[in-house]
């Protein structure tokens, strides 16, 4: 009995010790459960605001404002005297590139299409992005590996006309001032919708 009433009080005085004793954690503040559920305290990632070196080294050659003269080829016309005006600059804490392009076709029926874009390097997809959208309500998503030799092409997917279609816009170096340019558009593959000369 003396052994049953011993383990009798010790049990009761670890139950007071757990009750009276404050919870380590309940001492260290609020809990933070991490995003990802590992169990490690929340991390928030790096920060992210500051230009990559990647992005300057690929597209510092495009800030400033572009004059493309050239053909484009669309249901209005083929070969019909083109202008493409391209205006880069930093933006958003200069840690992204803002774009805009405007395509005026000399041809009868054709409307100028400007395109709003943002152009930058992506530290979340290991690479260099370009998002836009037009004014006759299509928009663009598209990827770059940077320059090869003297060319840097973006090739991606997004919608014109209420479809699906594809994009690609390709530049080649010809001097710091001089860049030849073509752009290329299709639903199912790809056709060349302008190409020309660029200059500063």
């Amino acid at each position: 009995m003396k052994s049953s009433s011993a383990f009798a009080v010790a049990l009761a005085l670890t139950a007071a010790s757990l009750v009276a004793a404050p919870s380590a954690r309940a001492q260290d503040g609020p809990v933070v459960t991490p995003k990802d559920g590992s169990g490690d305290a929340g991390d928030e990632g790096v920060d992210d605001s500051s230009v990559p070196p990647e992005q300057d080294e690929a597209l510092k050659i495009f800030v400033g404002t572009w004059r493309c003269t050239g053909t484009s080829s669309t249901e209005f016309s083929v070969d019909a005297p083109t202008t493409l005006s391209l205006s880069v600059k930093k933006d958003l804490g200069n840690r992204w590139l803002a774009v805009r392009t405007e395509l005026v076709a000399k041809a009868k029926g054709a409307r100028p299409i400007a395109t709003s874009e943002l152009w930058g390097w992506s530290r979340a997809k290991g690479g260099l992005v370009r998002n836009g959208a037009t004014t006759q309500g299509g928009f663009l998503s598209s990827t770059s590996m940077g320059w090869v030799g003297e060319r840097f092409a973006w090739s991606g997917e997004g919608a014109q006309r209420g479809k699906p279609a594809k994009e690609k816009l390709a530049f080649e170096k010809r001097s710091d001032k001089e860049l030849a340019v073509e752009l290329s558009l299709g639903i199912d593959e790809l056709h060349v919708a302008f190409e020309g000369t660029c200059k500063r």
